[in-house]
């Protein structure tokens, strides 16, 4: 893909417009920090509210193999680094420097929305929160001026829903909870899993919040985010 995108800059737009993906920072580490923490985080509150309602029953005891969660997290970190490459790396500089940010944020969001268009049990709802989760990576990228953060909330977004037993996209994989979900499919998101429910559609806005408050906290005062007006303007390859 690296290969690709370099290409991609020579060949086709004939511009330095890509940043660097993972410049070197002395917040490196806050960054995939909270990016891992955010997820665990969230669908850990997910798991107690659904408990809590009663629209979760745990039908098997709790139990992963090592062999199953080494397999799970390099699944999902590939998944995250693949897709952060692709749709924050390259499509949103890309459509940013020619259309302006909020229409490459938004267009950027719809072409990862229709990525997982041939997911099993996908609905329109799904379909829309997986839109709003990119426009979350996007804003985590233009907060912090790297894919380390995009990166690991991505990971962590994926590698948590699975653990805690919860289908992802559609897909289910292996998990440290066997769940059987009764609660209403318009919350649960029914067996695609909280990204085609309203479930889902809250999280990613307690994320999106959580995401812009510690862009303000990361940044000196007076500071405006590091792509807030052209994510091809800066780090420059």
């Amino acid at each position: 893909m690296l290969l690709a995108f370099f290409w991609a800059k020579k060949l086709v737009f004939r511009q330095r417009f890509l940043p660097r993906f993972f410049p070197s920072s002395p917040l490196i580490f806050a960054d995939l920090s909270f990016g891992f923490g955010l997820g665990g985080l969230l669908f850990a509150l997910l798991f107690l509210v659904f408990g809590a309602l009663g629209w979760i029953r745990i039908t098997a005891s709790p139990s992963l193999a090592p062999a199953n969660l080494l397999w799970l997290t390099l699944t999902f970190l590939v998944s995250a680094l693949f897709e952060e490459l692709l749709y924050r790396g390259l499509h949103l500089p890309v459509l940013a420097s020619h259309w302006g940010l909020s229409p490459g944020i938004a267009f950027s969001a719809f072409l990862f929305s229709l990525a997982h268009l041939f997911n099993p049990h996908l609905n329109f709802l799904g379909l829309f929160v997986i839109l709003i989760a990119g426009v979350l990576f996007a804003l985590s990228y233009i907060e912090t001026g790297a894919l380390y953060l995009p990166v690991a909330l991505h990971f962590s977004w994926n590698f948590f829903q699975s653990l805690f037993g919860f289908p992802v996209s559609g897909l289910t994989f292996p998990s440290l909870f066997k769940l059987e979900v009764t609660g209403p499919s318009i919350w649960t998101g029914g067996a695609f899993g909280p990204e085609a429910g309203l479930s889902g559609l809250v999280l990613l806005l307690l994320a999106t919040a959580a995401t812009i408050l510690y862009g303000r906290y990361r940044r000196p005062s007076g500071m405006r985010p590091p792509h807030s007006s052209d994510p091809s303007a800066k780090n420059r390859p």
